[in-house]
């Protein structure tokens, strides 16, 4: 791996319980992760955040994060940002985050990207919400 670089930002719960962090951590039966592998490639993931304002939200069996694995290829992403602004809503079952994969020789790119949206007593179930590039 010849560069990898990853800077995360705390996405909050409730005020002050951070359910995504630079390391794992668990959380009310959540999982919160920022994972990046490489075999045989390069990944770099430059100036990544995720930032949310949530109020009165409850979140189950859920995973946020960023995860970017590459296998005998190079993967760039650059400037992707996810913010959300949620009020009264309930989320259960889903995933929500940026993944990106490359393998076999492959290349993947993505640059400024950006994910935004304000939800407004909303109920979220068993849904994948985000960005994936394979």
């Amino acid at each position: 791996m010849k560069k990898l670089s990853l800077v995360l930002t705390g996405l909050l719960l409730a005020g002050t319980t951070s359910i995504f962090a630079a390391t794992a951590t668990a959380s009310t039966g959540s999982n919160s992760e920022a994972t990046s592998t490489a075999s045989a490639g390069s990944v770099s993931v430059d100036s990544v955040a995720i930032g949310s304002s949530i109020q009165g939200s409850d979140v189950t069996d859920s995973s946020v994060g960023v995860r970017a694995t590459a296998d005998g290829g190079a993967i760039s992403v650059s400037e992707v940002a996810v913010g959300s602004a949620i009020d009264s809503s309930t989320v259960e079952s889903s995933t929500v985050g940026v993944a990106v994969k490359a393998t076999n020789g492959g290349t993947v790119d993505v640059s400024n990207t950006a994910v935004k949206s304000k939800i407004q007593g909303s109920t979220v179930k068993g849904s994948n919400i985000g960005l994936t590039v394979d």
